[in-house]
């Protein structure tokens, strides 16, 4: 998907990993599977069922901005293998989850699993670790998501409904957090947004905080996407 959803995949790691989790070696098969999907192009769907189709019958769980806007359409493609679907919205549940299965407690779920897509637009964005950019990444370049979500509800597109009303970090916020990450080793941040010209705090705009981040930090490079 895209970066915002790449930023989002970070950050879901990063939690799995501070529940003790560890990502599987190469060529071992995991014993969770977390697909996080994507849905701006009928390509991306596809490729999500592919993907489903292809995950052995193990715990998985399927989130992101396709079970937000047709999580029956996850649902069906699961068959018979257990599958959880996490909305967009309720993705602050994914621990309560996957402790519900540690404990043998989860059983094979055929509903989808509800959000309230009301308080999840009035929630801060998620990527609220910034070491979770790059500790996940294992890169020297690290992606730091400032907005999200969109207002404008053009006919053709689905981001509203995927991923909610535009909200914005705080400016001090992502000054604070943008250097943390560079302290932490990262040569370049990229600042990432749904809808940048959506962005707003504090009286700036997104050229603003851009300004504010170059002043007020000592990031050698930050580029935008």
């Amino acid at each position: 998907g895209c970066k915002a959803n790449l930023t989002d995949s970070q950050a879901l790691e990063a939690r799995l990993q501070r529940m003790g989790g560890a990502s599987a070696p190469e060529g071992e098969e995991p014993d969770l599977y977390l697909l996080n999907t994507c849905t701006v192009t009928d390509q991306a769907d596809k490729e999500a069922r592919q993907l489903l189709r292809k995950t052995p019958s193990k715990f998985t769980i399927a989130t992101g901005c396709l079970a937000e806007v047709d999580p029956e359409q996850l649902q069906a493609t699961s068959g018979e293998k257990p599958l959880t679907v996490l909305r967009n919205s309720a993705k602050d549940g994914l621990e309560n989850v996957v402790g519900e299965w540690l404990e043998g407690e989860l059983r094979r779920q055929r509903e989808v699993v509800g959000g309230d897509r009301v308080g999840w637009h009035k929630r801060i964005l998620e990527n609220r670790d910034p070491t979770a950019a790059i500790s996940a990444a294992h890169r020297t370049r690290a992606f730091y998501k400032v907005q999200d979500g969109c207002n404008a509800f053009c006919s053709y597109c689905v981001i509203p409904l995927a991923r909610g009303r535009s909200r914005s970090l705080p400016a001090a916020q992502v000054v604070a957090e943008v250097q943390k990450i560079v302290d932490a080793g990262t040569h370049e941040v990229v600042l990432t947004a749904i809808h940048a010209a959506d962005y707003e705090s504090d009286g700036l705009d997104f050229t603003g905080l851009v300004e504010k981040v170059l002043g007020e930090t000592s990031a050698p490079r930050i580029r935008l996407t």
